[in-house]
């Protein structure tokens, strides 16, 4: 081991992290990094919670990686941990377990919310977004294990979290779900629409794709996880139907007025993204012909 990483390690109050869901996808991904950072990693789930107080006695570190759905009732099932003992979840929702965990457990508590799901090739350049609750200072030594695997790490707090996810995760979410739902509709033929689409179609498609490639209930979960994520795709709504109603009166010059707007709200963003697509489009087109 590295003498950094021996560094790091030695600020811990011991050397066993146990990951409570650490036979799911996340979980065994999260252990697998944990296991070569040098630490005694374990699994509780629902085969050894009998188990429970015996495994996070000595735990430097727990970390909650559950469904949304069940995480805050987990968190409240806990045993008691040492005051040491830094407490921590994987969640895509930050307010709810980060109240449970304070709640809960009187020593360090930390929400992380990593950005990216359990089929990556490797966490390098990956995000996590991180919420401090209590004790910052013994916080940072989980922190500094994991910006050790390349990861760029983002704080926030709780609340602007949960605002921000609705847009990023839950809106985004509900649109695949919408566009997925109205092409089996209409009925089209995915075929034809690939080979006549363009690259930006086709990385709409890929979106859409990968979305409904993974497990129904987590994208249920993610989206009803909050009242904020509701209120959000409800305000996208009125949105579309309020521009539907400009489309249908056929008012070519409040289209304009409405898209310079956004233009000149965007400002340099806008310029950043264009920049971006140019880049990433011709990779597009290349992994396209690629695949025939």
């Amino acid at each position: 081991m590295s003498n950094g990483k021996e560094a790091i390690l030695s600020r811990l109050s011991g050397r066993r992290l146990v990951i409570v869901g650490g036979n799911g996808q996340m979980g065994r991904l999260f252990r697998r990094y944990f296991q070569n950072s040098g630490l005694e990693t374990l699994s509780l789930d629902i085969d050894n919670q009998e188990k429970a107080p015996e495994i996070v006695e000595r735990a430097a570190v727990v970390v909650i990686c559950v469904p949304i759905d069940v995480t805050v009732e987990v968190i409240a099932g806990l045993p008691d941990l040492s005051p040491q003992t830094i407490l921590a979840d994987l969640t895509s929702v930050k307010e709810k377990p980060l109240t449970a965990m304070l709640k809960r457990h009187p020593g360090p508590v930390i929400g992380l919310h990593p950005m990216f799901g359990p089929d990556i090739s490797e966490m390098r350049d990956q995000r996590l977004i991180y919420c401090l609750g209590r004790n910052a200072r013994s916080c940072a030594v989980l922190l500094d294990i994991i910006a050790s695997w390349g990861i760029k790490l983002v704080e926030t707090q709780a609340a602007e979290h949960d605002r921000n996810m609705a847009m990023i995760q839950a809106q985004r979410h509900f649109i695949n779900f919408c566009l997925g739902s109205n092409l089996m509709d209409a009925g089209v033929d995915m075929e034809k629409l690939l080979a006549m689409g363009t690259p930006a179609f086709h990385l709409e498609m890929m979106q859409m794709g990968r979305f409904f490639s993974q497990q129904a209930e987590l994208y249920a979960d993610i989206i009803m996880a909050s009242e904020n994520n509701l209120t959000c795709i409800r305000n996208f709504c009125n949105t579309m139907v309020n521009l539907l109603e400009l489309l249908e009166n056929h008012d070519r010059e409040a289209f304009i007025r409405r898209f310079s707007a956004i233009c000149l709200w965007l400002g340099e963003y806008g310029n950043q993204l264009n920049r971006h697509s140019k880049i990433a489009f011709p990779k597009i087109i290349s992994a396209i012909n690629q695949q025939g």
